[in-house]
């Protein structure tokens, strides 16, 4: 039986950031989020990781990985360019950006062979998250149509004072029927809100299970994300700001009775690096997990 591998998506340009976010320091011995995701990673057995990056930053993630953890788990790249698409699509020439998450999993394709876990580079999901994700891909190895995303609570995954989007899952029996993405989500006197269509204020719970982009495949299913992209492509090839999701993707694949997903429920956290102002805040977050004692001080020293 294959181990699942681990695709960590850190690719993005991080505009809103305004740096390299996937490599700031976080912890106290210099690591950053993408170490702890893959502390987490090696601890549930995971035995394989591949980078989605591009090509400009490599040198920089080889400088701040290579040797670091290379002795515990395998270490892969690949690169999502806005010209790593089809040879037959011409596209407009003011694209800067890539084309999407959905996109940056498919460039995975010629790395992965086994079941795969995806998430983001600027999130710290858990070692909980992780470890049952890797367990369902392990149990359903032979259900090639069955996919899995985990679902955390909405209050666990807000920030204290800045509006965010969340894909909101509605679920059918314990699976996803649908991502709703919600924007402007916040916190307003100890209420949470969202902005609706209309710019209206929309009360929530805080009980809605989101998405958080951690998610299980198995790799048939790059055959029918590669049918959906091309498509996309096709259609959006001259706006230079359109982009395909995997929650986009996901919902496709839904309504066309392609996949099934089932929601995983995890009871912790998750939190990450969308601006800035997070970095605190994550500072914090991560100097809170090693005081309960789920990660030492210096993350690979003597492990």
């Amino acid at each position: 039986m294959k181990k699942p591998a681990l695709v960590i998506l850190a690719a993005g340009l991080a505009q809103r950031y305004g740096g390299l976010k996937q490599l700031e320091k976080i912890g106290p011995s210099g690591e950053t989020l993408i170490d702890y995701s893959i502390y987490d990673a090696v601890k549930a057995g995971i035995s394989k990781v591949v980078f989605v990056i591009r090509r400009s930053i490599k040198d920089e993630f080889i400088e701040k990985f290579a040797g670091k953890f290379s002795d515990r788990i395998r270490i892969d790249y690949v690169f999502q360019e806005i010209n790593n698409i089809g040879d037959d699509i011409r596209y407009s020439t003011e694209r800067v950006k890539p084309w999407g998450t959905a996109h940056a999993v498919l460039c995975a394709s010629k790395k992965i062979k086994e079941p795969f876990i995806v998430l983001n580079a600027d999130y710290h999901y858990g070692y909980e998250a992780i470890r049952v994700m890797a367990n369902y891909l392990a149990d359903n190895r032979t259900e090639s149509q069955n996919c899995f995303i985990v679902g955390y609570s909405l209050d666990k995954t807000l920030p204290d004072d800045e509006p965010v989007l969340r894909g909101v899952c509605e679920e059918e029996r314990g699976y996803l029927s649908e991502i709703i993405e919600r924007r402007g989500i916040q916190r307003i006197d100890n209420e949470i809100i969202y902005i609706d269509d209309d710019g209206d204020y929309v009360p929530l719970t805080g009980e809605e299970v989101v998405s958080m982009n951690i998610l299980g495949f198995n790799p048939c299913v790059f055959e029918y994300l590669e049918t959906s992209f091309l498509d996309f492509l096709r259609e959006n090839k001259d706006n230079p700001d359109a982009e395909y999701s995997i929650h986009k993707w996901i919902n496709d694949m839904i309504t066309c009775d392609m996949i099934r997903v089932k929601v995983v429920r995890c009871d912790t956290s998750c939190f990450g690096m969308t601006q800035e102002s997070d970095k605190n805040v994550a500072l914090q977050r991560i100097q809170s997990l090693i005081d309960r004692g789920n990660y030492p001080e210096d993350l690979w020293r003597g492990n």
